[in-house]
């Protein structure tokens, strides 16, 4: 639970953010329309990305976050930097008293993930997890049809989600895009009990999974790197009916509902009114027990293994 208390703010909250690549830079456009909060400073290891922002948004930037945190006033912190580097940073940010938004995964390691939950908590701080799918209106609309029992008992989950790769060498499909159906299906049903995956090409563009839930709810999604059309559904099937949400991408959106909008606008009201958000550090945790039992299972040519919470928690 959230129980730190914070001054009532009489100004925008203040937001660093670190990692200006591609999706920083959507991070900092999507803060700018969000009255409720500020840009206060922008970290980025290259001189060439700060000099833009600078002339871009008028902010000041710094080379790491270590020189952020000790030159800035800000309340906030958003990571936006490559997967291995979030725990280092999550820490950093989480032992200097900042509320944090560390995108996804939160980490490459559940023990790691673990340990950035409980310092939040012992620190009364907010930590949400880039999951922005979950603030998706297509996959809110999916979720409240499935709660209103249009479908009846859940009985089966069933995600495609491709992409044209990564820029990130030291991924693999699977951490790369199986982690938006991970998050969608666990805030619906709790942690999964068992899950399995494979890859079906030698260079791991393409991964099949699984994973079971209480109440005998089967998950299967696939994952892809391709060049062909990108595809992202994602249905649910009951004992009555199914429900279907494809998201079309390349369709123009209101800027104010897009899933990253209301992402920052969850994170901004959580650290302001002192609330858990929609994507909170424990959902992050739980992605990660997944990931890490999907990863296994494929090293071991998919066979079915248990989702074990970490001895650390």
């Amino acid at each position: 639970m959230v129980s730190q208390e914070r001054p009532s703010l009489m100004e925008p909250l203040g937001i660093g953010v670190v990692g200006a690549g591609r999706w920083g830079k959507n991070y900092l456009s999507t803060l700018l329309r969000i009255t409720e909060c500020r840009i206060a400073a922008v970290a980025d290891s290259d001189p060439a990305v700060r000099s833009y922002i600078e002339h871009r948004y008028a902010v000041p930037t710094f080379s790491d976050l270590t020189e952020m945190l000790s030159q800035s006033i800000l309340s906030a912190v958003i990571i936006a930097t490559p997967d291995r580097t979030h725990f280092p940073l999550a820490c950093q940010s989480l032992d200097a008293g900042k509320d944090t938004l560390v995108e996804k995964p939160m980490t490459r390691d559940c023990a790691n993930a673990a340990s950035l939950v409980s310092l939040a908590e012992s620190r009364g701080l907010i930590l949400a997890v880039g999951h922005t799918m979950l603030y998706h209106p297509g996959f809110c609309n999916l979720r409240t049809a499935v709660t209103r029992g249009r479908i009846g008992r859940p009985l089966r989950v069933t995600a495609i989600r491709t992409s044209f790769g990564s820029a990130d060498k030291q991924t693999n499909v699977i951490w790369d895009l199986a982690p938006h159906d991970l998050a969608m299906t666990i805030s619906m049903f709790g942690n999964p009990i068992s899950a399995r995956a494979r890859f079906t090409e030698q260079n791991q563009d393409i991964a099949d999974f699984e994973l079971l839930f209480d109440q005998k709810i089967h998950a299967y999604g696939k994952v892809a790197w391709q060049t062909g059309p990108i595809t992202r559904r994602f249905s649910m099937s009951g004992s009555h009916s199914s429900v279907l949400w494809e998201e079309k991408p390349g369709v123009a959106q209101d800027p104010n509902e897009l899933p990253l909008t209301r992402q920052c606008r969850d994170f901004v009201a959580c650290c302001i009114n002192r609330t858990t958000p929609q994507s909170d550090a424990r959902l992050g945790l739980a992605v990660i027990r997944s990931l890490d039992a999907l990863n296994e299972s494929a090293r071991q040519n998919g066979q079915w293994l248990p989702v074990v919470e970490p001895a650390c928690c």
